[in-house]
């Protein structure tokens, strides 16, 4: 109840939301300050389901679970991150797109692999130009699998930005 604890809690997740330790001790502490320890333990439990049938690429399970976590921790942004790849490999690119974009409007930074699948995503929900964007950004980043999509994808939206700016040009 009290309002000090929430709000300095609530800076902590702001604070650490980028660091290489996504488990720390200060993202542990505000969770359970914020939500209360038994949804705390009840979200660990049900994450390690999650997470099991992840691993075994069962991602309709995984995606139930990491929906029901959202509901209970709606900070943590490892669950959207999670959900999101879930939803990528159920191919609703729709909802995957949703959320990385979320999890980052939120102020973490996606890694190459997350900005890769962001761009695929966006590709298949037609928003072709942001999509070439991410995924020129994933390759700069040396994730090897976006050069592949580059050159496939965003071939002819390269073509096409070069006709609208260069009309006279000769290729």
């Amino acid at each position: 109840d009290n309002e000090f604890a929430k709000e300095t809690a609530i800076e902590a997740i702001e604070i650490t939301q980028n660091r290489n330790q996504k488990n720390d001790l200060l993202r542990i502490t505000s969770f359970m300050n914020l939500y209360g320890e038994d949804i705390f333990e009840k979200s660990l439990e049900i994450e390690n389901n999650a997470n099991s049938y992840y691993k075994q690429d069962n991602f309709e399970e995984a995606k139930i679970l990491y929906e029901n976590l959202i509901e209970l921790i709606p900070a943590n942004f490892i669950y959207k991150e999670n959900l999101a790849v879930c939803l990528f490999n159920l191919k609703d690119f729709a909802g995957s797109a949703k959320f990385l974009e979320e999890v980052e409007s939120e102020g973490h930074i996606l890694d190459e692999s997350q900005i890769f699948i962001l761009g695929i995503s966006l590709y298949n929900i037609n928003r072709i130009s942001d999509s070439c964007d991410r995924l020129f950004e994933s390759q700069r980043w040396g994730y090897e699998e976006a050069t592949n999509a580059v050159n496939i994808l965003c071939s002819n939206f390269l073509k096409w930005v070069i006709l609208l700016f260069f009309p006279y040009q000769l290729y």
